[in-house]
């Protein structure tokens, strides 16, 4: 890349993806009279055209940016065939009119990245256009097949393959593809489950249903099986004395795939009887690991309760999931005042009560008044965390989101409280709770929640940085979940204090950055964190009424 002397920017064609959008970092600092179309340039790389409409351009790109992609100039001195394939694509979404000069073009320029990368994505997108307009590429329809075909068989991912049946269904037909196809997948799906690969024999499985040698209930029986044989290895490999979060949830997706399907009522009771079996085990380990004095949870009240709510789709899991009510700081005052009206034993006799660590080190403590009110937030902590628990089992079984979905839910979202610098690490804290993955989803997470906070108080114009002495430092946490008081609930600023930064409580926050908590406990408020951060996205004006 450099300058030339009609000031053009120049991409050579040698670098792709990732690389290239380093590159044009690079080249943002060097070469800053460019910046400008380096910047445009570097958003139309972030685009992932199979889930973007002209709508989504309209709101991804400035009215400014948008006349730019009418004028041909800016790239005619840009040989790099990414840009040039995305610019095209962008030009053929927002105006239908550009489909007879230019998608001809975007396809060979994606081909083109393809075969230099072998990045089957770049694959992808070159056959949505052939099918966006068929009628451009009679000429080249063998080729186009026998280009894909070749492809879909070289391709060492399951869920690629499954992308590339999609889009040669859409061109060529299901008996085409059933008729080139199915011998092949049958042969994959043996090969996945003899290395134990259920994921993605699980694709493959889908794929038949596409070309339609399986029909949906055949399918769904198919799946179900291979999500039991699944969990089946999971328990063969237990040890002793390890928590295995993940059993329950493959019987669940198993059993929710056969909950209506016929000719298989073995396999829906056996199923059923392991799904309960491993969701109740699962959160009593769970639930041992937590603090004690507050009552035994009432799991299978609760599991029942949540099977009682029909959750029969994915928009109702979700919606239910999104919906469950924050802790209020009125049940919590009622139930505190229950428990000190009938504290029995030695406890009316001690004026605090102490927190210990596992070392035996006294930690924190608090009047034994103040006890009553933490140990009820903690019980209607840990009953929620229980409906999350549940609820968020039956959205696992409907459908698994992956980045591009939440980062879309994001987006759509154009919530406050998620800054736009901040969306990608977001969307990956994001992704890694619907995937149960808590730990990795707690890591993400609890620093950009600080920051969302820090971001929330400078833009309603409440100072948290310290100007009055020699160091300007930034407020952490307790202190900006004190300052934002104003702009929130009371329900919210108390529970955040607590779930977070409470020595006395959980104090989540800095015993996960200073390293403080054992897996398996990081695993179980990762799951609550993951769910707060989801609410205070969603629900941001709801939960901040009194933000600008």
């Amino acid at each position: 890349m450099e300058n030339c002397s009609n000031s053009h920017l120049l991409i050579d064609d040698t670098t792709y993806g990732y690389d290239l959008k380093k590159l044009l970092w690079k080249q943002q600092y060097h070469q800053p009279a460019f910046n400008e179309m380096i910047a445009l340039t570097l958003k139309l790389l972030n685009i992932d055209f199979q889930h973007c409409e002209e709508k989504d351009l309209k709101i991804f790109f400035t009215e400014n940016e948008i006349k730019l992609f009418e004028d041909t100039k800016p790239i005619q001195k840009i040989d790099n065939k990414e840009v040039l394939a995305r610019w095209f694509d962008v030009m053929l979404t927002l105006n239908k009119k550009h489909i007879k000069a230019y998608i001809k073009k975007a396809y060979k320029s994606y081909i083109d990245v393809y075969e230099a990368t072998t990045e089957i994505h770049y694959l992808i997108r070159s056959l949505a256009l052939v099918k966006y307009a068929k009628s451009y590429f009679n000429d080249l329809y063998e080729e186009i097949f026998e280009k894909a075909k070749f492809a879909f068989i070289e391709c060492t991912s399951a869920y690629y393959q499954q992308l590339i049946i999609i889009e040669l269904l859409s061109i060529y037909g299901q008996n085409r593809c059933q008729v080139e196809f199915n011998e092949y997948i049958d042969q994959k799906i043996l090969h996945y489950i003899t290395i134990k690969d259920f994921r993605s024999a699980r694709f493959c499985i889908r794929s038949l249903q596409l070309i339609g040698t399986l029909d949906r209930n055949q399918c769904n029986i198919e799946m179900a099986e291979n999500y039991e044989a699944e969990g089946d290895l999971y328990v063969s490999e237990m040890q002793p004395n390890t928590y295995y979060p993940t059993i329950s949830a493959v019987y669940l997706k198993g059993f929710r795939l056969i909950a209506s399907a016929h000719g298989c009522q073995e396999l829906h009771n056996r199923l059923q009887r392991k799904v309960a079996k491993f969701q109740l085990e699962d959160f009593r380990t769970i639930q041992a690991a937590g603090v004690r004095l507050i009552p035994e949870i009432d799991m299978a009240s609760i599991h029942k309760n949540v099977l009682e709510l029909n959750l029969s789709t994915s928009s109702l899991a979700y919606q239910a999931l999104i919906e469950l009510p924050m802790i209020s700081n009125s049940a919590v005052e009622q139930l505190a005042k229950s428990d000190r009206e009938s504290a029995m034993g030695l406890s009316r006799f001690f004026s605090e009560q102490i927190k210990i660590s596992k070392k035996g080190a006294q930690v924190a403590s608090e009047d034994i008044n103040q006890s009553h009110f933490s140990n009820a937030r903690t019980y209607l902590r840990e009953r929620l965390m229980a409906y999350i628990y549940f609820v968020k089992g039956n959205l696992d079984s409907y459908i698994d989101m992956n980045y591009a979905m939440v980062a879309k839910l994001l987006i759509e979202s154009k919530s406050p409280f998620v800054p736009e610098d901040r969306l990608h690490i977001y969307s990956l804290g994001i992704t890694a709770g619907f995937q149960n993955d808590f730990v990795t989803a707690a890591h993400l997470l609890i620093p950009q929640l600080e920051n969302s906070l820090r971001h929330l108080a400078v833009s309603n114009d409440i100072i948290v940085t310290t100007y009055d002495k020699r160091f300007h430092l930034e407020n952490l946490l307790g202190g900006l979940i004190a300052k934002v008081r104003p702009l929130g609930n009371d329900d919210i600023i108390e529970e955040l204090d607590s779930f977070l930064v409470n020595n006395s409580n959980v104090n989540f926050r800095n015993e996960v950055l200073h390293g403080l908590l054992e897996t398996t406990l990081v695993h179980k408020y990762g799951l609550y964190a993951w769910w707060l951060c989801l609410k205070l996205i969603l629900k941001t004006k709801l939960i901040f009424p009194n933000i600008k």
